[in-house]
Order: C-alpha cells, then sequence, then structure tokens
C-alpha cells in the first residue's frame, strides 16, 4: 500500500530539511536533538517576540526570542550555550513556518 504525502507535510519536511542542512554541526547538539524529538507544544498569542512553550513534563515556560532568554530554571543556572531546547524548539519553528515570527508573518 503506498501512502500519500499531504502537501503541508511535503513542506514541512522540506523546511525541516533545509534548516538542517543551514546549520552545520547544530543537530550533533543534544539540545537540539531534545528539542526535535521530545513532545513540546510551542504557542504564540501576540505579535512580539515572547513565546510559550509547554514540555513534556507539562511545565510552561516563557521564550523570549529576541533577548534570547528561556524562564526554564536550568537557563539561569547553566547559561547553556546557543539556549536552551525551548529556545531552539521555538527557533525551529519559526523557521519552518510552524508559528509565526515576533512581527506575527509566517516563514515560507
Amino acid at each position: 500500500m503506498r501512502y500519500r504525502t499531504s502537501p503541508f507535510l511535503r513542506h514541512l519536511i522540506i523546511s525541516f530539511s533545509t534548516v538542517i542542512r543551514n546549520w552545520k554541526g547544530f543537530l550533533s547538539k543534544s539540545r537540539t536533538r531534545c528539542a526535535l524529538n521530545e513532545k513540546l507544544d510551542v504557542r504564540f498569542a501576540t505579535v512580539g517576540p515572547v513565546y510559550e512553550v509547554e514540555s513534556e513534563s507539562e511545565n510552561t515556560y516563557k521564550v523570549d526570542i529576541e533577548a534570547a532568554t528561556c524562564t526554564w530554571p536550568g537557563f539561569e543556572q547553566r547559561q547553556p550555550d546557543d539556549g536552551c531546547k525551548h529556545l531552539r524548539r521555538v527557533d525551529l519553528e519559526i523557521r519552518t513556518g510552524l508559528v509565526p515570527a515576533p512581527d506575527g508573518t509566517f516563514s515560507r
């Protein structure tokens, strides 16, 4: 049996492939793998740089994509290079057009 891929899913796959190709070495980092593989729900409520990310543990963190900050307690304690998985997930979802950019527009 052959499955058909929806146009949206094809767009998503192509977008993720492009993002991954453009970020040499980025995927090798464990936080990026977590950002891609864990169940994280990114929400965009109003125009602006702040997003909410609900994690698998059902905790919700605020991510400021422009200031590159996150309310996850480990963010302040560890000061991770290139941000935490929550920050990376928001960035990935903006780049692939799953959530709007801070100005309310979508990437294509």
